[in-house]
């Protein structure tokens, strides 16, 4: 009837005249997980598990578990850092993280997404690969030619790779399909 908020730890015997009860509910992350927590005051923080939380009404606006990102021993992963410098003037750094490891952001932190035709990845795969490029070429005599050339390669340097704004793959299969023509 006051208006006042009374947080109490349990178990424990209460006995509420007149008052209303709101129980808090509690967020558990494990080893591969995080707990990302929005306060109301605006901030946000992630804490790394293994941890658990009861969420308080009066404090957080919103609690998830998250899943760290595991990266695996032939995989990569571009992590964006926000950084306040000097004054009000944020800078943007670039880092490659390289696996085995469990990668936990922090609250400043992106991953770079990749585009792998429909699919969407945060990790870039340094394993070997092998393309089939098939052409199909009539000869001036009408002969019907097919060629198959088997293209193996891999990721050697994952900042070049992030120079390039084109697809460095689609690109040498051009120019060897042109070459081959």
């Amino acid at each position: 009837l006051s208006g006042r908020c009374k947080k109490i730890e349990g178990p424990k015997l209460v006995r509420l005249w007149f008052s209303t009860i709101r129980f808090c509910t509690r967020f558990t992350a494990n080893e591969s997980q995080y707990l990302c927590i929005e306060f109301k005051d605006g901030h946000t923080e992630n804490i790394k598990g293994p941890t658990s939380i009861y969420k308080d009404h009066l404090l957080h606006s919103k609690i998830s578990v998250k899943e760290a990102v595991n990266v695996g021993k032939h995989e990569a992963i571009v992590v964006y850092t926000n950084e306040k410098g000097k004054g009000s003037v944020n800078t943007l750094t670039e880092s490659i993280k390289r696996g085995p490891l469990n990668f936990f952001p922090a609250v400043n932190q992106t991953l770079k997404t990749f585009q792998h035709g429909v699919e969407r990845n945060v990790k870039i795969s340094l394993m070997e690969r092998n393309n089939v490029i098939t052409k199909s070429f009539k000869s001036k005599d009408n002969y019907a030619l097919n060629l198959s050339l088997s293209l193996t390669w891999k990721i050697s340097d994952v900042s070049m790779l992030l120079k390039n704004p084109q697809k460095p793959l689609q690109v040498l299969i051009n120019a060897l399909a042109n070459d081959v023509t």
